[in-house]
């Protein structure tokens, strides 16, 4: 992502030779942070399987933990520990709708340690059990 910013600054430098100039290559703290921030949401869509902990974010964030989890929480409006339950919950119904897993299969391969845990998170995000979706999706197909 930095790349692809300083790629498009360094054109703009090019461009704008003209007094006086348009373009800032400037970042606030804040867009600073959502870059940051994104290095750890592509951490996690990639690796929603592993076991993830908060330390291990805000470094890739480069971030210390309380700041870390500050910025995530007014970016996303959501924790990072919530977000990656949400991941792993929509990636178990999708494999639920595409597979014949069983249930605690698709909760070990989502990451999950406790199939009832993934029952109790699927129901609070999806509104529905597991199987209760299977059926429902199996109806409409």
């Amino acid at each position: 992502m930095w790349t692809i910013w300083r790629r498009n600054c360094r054109r703009a430098r090019v461009a704008s030779n003209s007094w006086p100039r348009r373009f800032s290559c400037k970042l606030s703290a804040a867009s600073r942070a959502l870059l940051r921030i994104g290095a750890a949401i592509s951490h996690l869509e990639v690796n929603y399987q592993a076991h993830l902990n908060l330390d291990e974010l805000a470094q890739i964030a480069h971030m210390s933990k309380r700041n870390f989890l500050r910025s995530f929480q007014s970016a996303l409006r959501i924790s990072p520990i919530a977000y990656l339950v949400q991941l792993r919950v929509t990636r178990g119904a999708s494999l639920l709708r595409r597979t014949d897993l069983t249930v605690t299969e698709v909760a070990f391969q989502v990451g999950f340690r406790d199939s009832n845990y993934f029952a109790r998170q699927f129901h609070k995000v999806l509104g529905l059990t597991p199987s209760q979706y299977r059926k429902q999706q199996a109806r409409l197909a």
